[in-house]
């Protein structure tokens, strides 16, 4: 069978990014659904039905699960339902933002401890001034449990004090693929950190300003910092989106 790549695969990969180094897993020969194609790549995660892939180069490729064939998709599926222990990794220690970044350090030491650390890759961003705190927006890439999230760190002063993560965005209607969104992240959450510590009432999602987000959930994390699952209304865009927000305090 012939190893596909230029007429059928770039057909339909949707995104092509720079390489991720993530923790090693299984490469897998992946076939197309009509059974004519392979291509070869290790499992990263399962988004909606869009599904991520780390090619033999190193890079990433995230495409329509519909395209691969049924074995292949029910093997996605049973790998994205596996559990996953990422989030204590990465949030669980006392003072830790994400990974080896820490909470109180100046923007050069974000930057290059981003730099430094194998769950992230740079995608470039802008600086905006928020009510006297700097805001960057979307700077870096992480994947976490097989899912992306654009960085968003808060500086006061010049200091980290605040740092959220931001989900792929969805369409705001109807609200029932948000709300599936938000049940899957915290149950990934709930098996880090165990049940959260205070529960709300779903986010009015209809009456989200943009920039603004609703708590559904929130965790305390050792060290005196706080975990809060929300739902996050996109800036210039109606779409929604799942967001982590770590804070030190």
């Amino acid at each position: 069978m012939p190893c596909l790549l230029p007429s059928f695969w770039l057909a339909f990969l949707l995104v092509v990014a720079n390489a991720v180094p993530l923790v090693a897993g299984t490469p897998r020969v992946w076939k197309s659904a009509d059974g004519t194609r392979t291509l070869e790549g290790e499992f990263i995660g399962l988004d909606g039905d869009q599904i991520t892939l780390k090619l033999k180069d190193g890079k990433t490729s995230t495409f329509s699960l519909e395209k691969l064939s049924e074995d292949d998709r029910k093997f996605a599926v049973a790998e994205h339902r596996k559990p996953k222990t990422e989030l204590r990794e990465l949030l669980g220690a006392p003072g830790q933002a994400f990974d080896n970044i820490r909470f109180g350090i100046s923007r050069d030491l974000y930057d290059a401890a981003l730099a430094k650390s194998a769950h992230t890759q740079s995608v470039g961003g802008a600086e905006i001034e928020f009510f006297g705190q700097t805001v960057v927006l979307g700077d870096f890439l992480a994947l976490i449990d097989g899912r992306s999230y654009q960085f968003r760190p808060l500086f006061e002063e010049g200091i980290l004090t605040d740092l959220r993560l931001e989900g792929t965005p969805v369409d705001a209607s109807p609200d029932s693929t948000i709300r599936s969104r938000v049940g899957e992240i915290k149950s990934l959450v709930a098996l880090a950190f165990g049940d959260p510590a205070e529960s709300f009432e779903f986010p009015d999602v209809e009456n989200l300003s943009q920039g603004a987000f609703g708590i559904s959930d929130t965790w305390n994390l050792p060290g005196g910092r706080k975990l809060y699952l929300a739902v996050s209304r996109v800036e210039k865009d109606k779409r929604l989106a799942c967001t982590l927000r770590v804070t030190a305090k």
